[in-house]
């Protein structure tokens, strides 16, 4: 498809396909940062605060959380398990978030910066 034709399709159309597409554009161009993001960053902490917010939105999108917490972010991140529950466990001591199962049930407070 040429730009000529995008633009056409999807922008020049109509003013609700291109509210979607440039909804979908963003969602998609803040997905793909975040990842980067997570790739790249130099703090175990920062790469599991992300994920987990990312499941969390996730999870109310798909059947996501027949899959644990965990074990969502050990595949993702690579970091070890023993960290990542070592995280987990601290967050649920602090009144950060709720599980059950191993399933993120919700985030009760926004998730510290530092860990």
């Amino acid at each position: 498809m040429t730009r000529r034709e995008f633009e056409a399709h999807f922008l020049h159309k109509d003013i609700q396909t291109t509210t979607e597409t440039l909804t979908m554009l963003s969602f998609s161009t803040a997905y793909m940062l975040d990842i980067i993001n997570e790739r790249t960053g130099t703090q175990g902490y920062d790469i599991v605060r992300s994920l987990i917010y990312r499941y969390n939105a996730v999870a109310h999108e798909t059947s996501i959380n027949k899959h644990s917490l965990s074990s969502y972010i050990i595949k993702r991140s690579k970091l070890s398990r023993s960290y990542v529950f070592k995280i987990l466990s601290e967050l649920k001591i602090g009144g950060y978030i709720s599980m059950l199962n191993g399933a993120l049930l919700s985030i009760d407070v926004d998730l510290p910066m530092k860990f």
